[in-house]
């Protein structure tokens, strides 16, 4: 009998120890059947994506992840560096093809066959990022200054000059003719559709860039052994630093489901997600120890991650939590109740606690003495608990502010003070 009770009592606890697992780590590992580097994703309707990377490979899937096959191999010295398609059949990948020229290659028919539309000698020796603002217009970029441009759908390419001749890592445009690129030390910016660049010195190495509207996007890399996350809200013109809960190591790329909802993958499997349009980042658990160099999402729920030693990450639920929005008790609250941030006044950083006494959508939102909404801290569903959610009001300006919680039927508003 003694025996028994042993046995249920572990059970018991190795039943907890899953769930408790479970509970934080909300992307699971999608076997690929190969142990490369993996330099990007992409995914064209929730069962059809690709992963591409060392030795030039590009990995197919149609089922969702959970099987793989090759639709092309360059050969060891390639590689293959972003994908990207501009509907469901035609797409492109550029890299490098041994050993060492720049390749663009061009499907029209999903992926299952690839044929080479641009292929150079001499300066260029990889191309690193590929964009589609629309159809028929894209950009590249890539090492030693590379910038070209195609306006036929990808038929034919031609380059540009910028004037500089760093490398250049990740490119997107908001439109024809608005885009940015950036890359080590440089953020370029153009508003004529490439004819013109200006150029701002940083002094980190990007490794990308996202835009979520015309006017505001993000920027990711590495200063110094630390990630970097800067943001724009002026379309590129200016840039300003963002701030995380911990300090992280590189942040690869960068991906948003919504306006307010994001992710960034990075060295040491980091990945952090905002849920208030990056006003605030907060880390999820990878469950790898891997290096993450690149994220898509099918849509709000299902998303993938793709990084060193052929390690693809899948997730069905949005990563989860992010770990940033606390639980402060493990209990369920009796009521619903607002707690006045601390500290207060602050500079920049103040937390707020709050207690849910159901499950439910919550809101947790800032605004300022004019009542106009200035930041979305928290917007999603949450489980009846108490929390806890830091501001980092570095990017605002000193005065009165208000914080309101909203869920269900229930709403509170407090008054904090930002002094710099």
């Amino acid at each position: 009998m003694k025996t028994i009770k042993i046995f249920c009592l572990m059970m018991v606890i190795m039943l907890l120890i899953f769930l408790t697992n479970k509970s934080h780590s909300q992307w699971f590992p999608v076997t690929l059947g190969a142990s490369i580097e993996l330099r990007d994703v992409y995914f064209i309707n929730p069962d059809t994506g690709f992963v591409c990377g060392e030795n030039g490979i590009v990995r197919m899937t149609q089922n969702g992840g959970s099987s793989w096959f090759n639709t092309q191999n360059l050969g060891i010295g390639s590689w293959t560096n972003s994908i990207f398609f501009i509907n469901s059949v035609t797409g492109f990948i550029v890299g490098s093809a041994s050993p060492g020229f720049p390749i663009i290659r061009k499907t029209v028919f999903g992926g299952f066959a690839w044929n080479v539309v641009f292929y150079a000698t001499g300066t260029i020796n990889n191309l690193h990022s590929v964009h589609f603002p629309d159809p028929f217009t894209g950009y590249a970029v890539g090492s030693n200054g590379a910038i070209l441009k195609t306006t036929n759908a990808g038929s034919n390419w031609f380059t540009q000059t910028s004037g500089f001749f760093d490398d250049f890592n990740s490119v997107f445009f908001t439109s024809a003719m608005s885009g940015v690129i950036v890359g080590y030390n440089k953020i370029l910016l153009t508003t004529n559709g490439g004819d013109n660049w200006t150029s701002q010195t940083v002094s980190y190495n990007l490794k990308s860039v996202y835009f979520i509207s015309p006017a505001i996007g993000f920027a990711s890399g590495t200063s110094g052994s630390s990630g970097i996350l800067l943001e724009t809200q002026n379309g590129g013109s200016s840039w300003m630093t963002q701030t995380f809960g911990a300090p992280v190591y590189e942040l690869n790329a960068m991906f948003f489901t919504s306006s307010s909802v994001g992710y960034a993958v990075g060295g040491a499997a980091v990945i952090l997600k905002t849920v208030n349009g990056g006003a605030n980042w907060s880390p999820q658990v990878s469950g790898v120890g891997n290096w993450l160099r690149s994220v898509y999402f099918v849509d709000a729920s299902t998303g993938f991650v793709v990084g060193t030693s052929g390690t693809v990450l899948k997730t069905t639920n949005g990563g989860g939590t992010p770990v940033g929005i606390q639980t402060s008790s493990s209990g369920i609250p009796e009521e619903f109740s607002l707690l006045q941030n601390y500290p207060n006044p602050f500079n920049p950083s103040t937390v707020i606690s709050y207690q849910l006494a159901d499950d439910g959508f919550v809101t947790l939102k800032i605004y300022d003495v004019l009542g106009k909404e200035v930041a979305v801290l928290v917007n999603e569903e949450l489980k009846a608990g108490s929390y806890e959610t830091k501001w980092n009001a570095g990017a605002f300006t000193s005065g009165i502010y208000f914080y309101k919680l909203q869920s269900g039927e229930f709403s509170e508003t407090k008054k904090m003070i930002l002094i710099k």
